[in-house]
């Protein structure tokens, strides 16, 4: 896309993220339907299960793939991701959008 045919460039980033977080809330939508029970169950964890050593290294393990990965990613594509998180944590939040 080309931001000098664009008609207020200043809002591209705007844009993106908005884009991109509707994007994620279709997907979610789409595909809420196809979670299996234990990923359900996934989200009703127990505390303890937060407490256990197995447990604190694998998520370790995994968030540090993740941010590996993502640090991969072309930085447009970065830029888009961490929009549509940081949109997310607002409505976890209940916090208004800039």
């Amino acid at each position: 896309m080309k931001l000098n045919v664009l008609r207020e460039p200043a809002k591209y980033r705007a844009w993106v993220c908005r884009i991109a977080k509707n994007c994620a809330k279709n997907m979610v939508t789409r595909y809420r339907s196809f979670l299996s029970l234990e990923e359900v169950d996934r989200f009703n964890l127990k505390d303890e299960y937060y407490e256990d050593p197995h447990y604190l290294y694998a998520e370790s393990e995994e968030k540090e793939k993740l941010h590996n990965g993502i640090g991969k990613l072309p930085e447009k594509v970065r830029d888009i991701l961490v929009c549509a998180m940081r949109s997310d944590l607002r409505n976890l939040w209940n916090m208004p959008e800039n």
